[in-house]
């Protein structure tokens, strides 16, 4: 192994954070008891690579730091969206189900729907239904009787 092989390859940052296999790694090592320059070398990039891990712990401090300092805005229930989201429940799930709940229920509704139903019906299913909707009507009448009472 020869110097400008070492630099090319990269070998002392290599050889520092432990990817060399075993042979390369005893080649290297008989090649650095023999050569000041890449003792040298191996130094500084030592130093480097310290001071690289250093910074990068300061900064990972000072980032938490800062996270931890700052009081979140967003910290608890937002409420915005909650009301949004409600808001959208009402209107598309509770609100159809009111409208069908009195729309079948209400005894005023109930001609009406009756009323609309006969405008499509032949005449003896109108005729039918007329007396059917006569029933209905005396049995709501009394109804509305027994209520008052």
């Amino acid at each position: 192994m020869d110097c400008q092989i070492i630099l090319q390859n990269e070998v002392h940052e290599k050889y520092l954070l432990g990817h060399l296999e075993d042979s390369e790694k005893t080649e290297y090592e008989s090649h650095l008891q023999k050569c000041e320059s890449c003792q040298a070398e191996l130094e500084n990039q030592r130093q480097l690579i310290s001071s690289l891990r250093e910074i990068g712990r300061q900064e990972m401090k000072n980032e938490i730091r800062r996270q931890v300092e700052i009081p979140r805005e967003d910290s608890g229930m937002n409420w915005v969206w909650l009301a949004k989201i409600a808001a959208v429940l009402f209107m598309f799930v509770i609100t159809p189900s009111l409208i069908y709940i009195y729309r079948t229920t209400s005894p005023k509704l109930v001609p009406i729907a009756r009323d609309l139903q006969m405008e499509t019906l032949s005449e003896e299913e109108a005729d039918f239904a007329d007396a059917d909707k006569g029933a209905q009507q005396l049995q709501l009448d009394r109804m509305d009787k027994e209520a008052l009472q």
